[in-house]
């Protein structure tokens, strides 16, 4: 985490190391926010206006509520080297991590009006069919 200076300035920077980003899977955006609907409510995805007419999404990262959906979602997807990564950050990295994860769970999950059959729904489906849980139907 990098220190920048920006005139009379600074600021932290932190980006997700090349090497884990690459190996989160899209799906794991779909089940973080399944987890997190579980944890705190459908509500948790309602847009939130600042009054100055900007809107956001406040999925509540750095909250207990969000550490249990994302050990709990590392743990369902076999992803515990990922947690083992972040709670072995500084917490303003770990702050930093959480901001990031939000924003991309914000856009794949919220914001998006795509395909219902979403990168989780695959994720599961395909998992299932392999273990002999369910059968194929035409």
């Amino acid at each position: 985490m990098p220190i920048v200076r920006c005139g009379d300035s600074v600021y932290l920077e932190y980006s997700i190391p090349k090497e884990i980003d690459q190996k989160i899977p899209k799906y794991f955006y779909f089940a973080m926010a399944g987890e997190l609907c579980s944890i705190s409510g459908p509500w948790l995805f309602d847009k939130i206006n600042d009054g100055d007419g900007v809107e956001y999404y406040d999925l509540r990262s750095g909250t207990s509520g969000w550490a249990a959906a994302f050990y709990a979602t590392c743990k369902k997807l076999d992803m515990m080297w990922l947690y083992e990564y972040v709670i072995g950050l500084n917490w303003y990295d770990c702050d930093m991590f959480d901001e990031e994860i939000e924003k991309r769970i914000a856009k794949a999950v919220v914001k998006s009006k795509g395909n219902r059959a979403n990168e989780y729904y695959k994720y599961v489906i395909d998992k299932v069919i392999e273990e002999g849980k369910i059968r194929v139907r035409d």
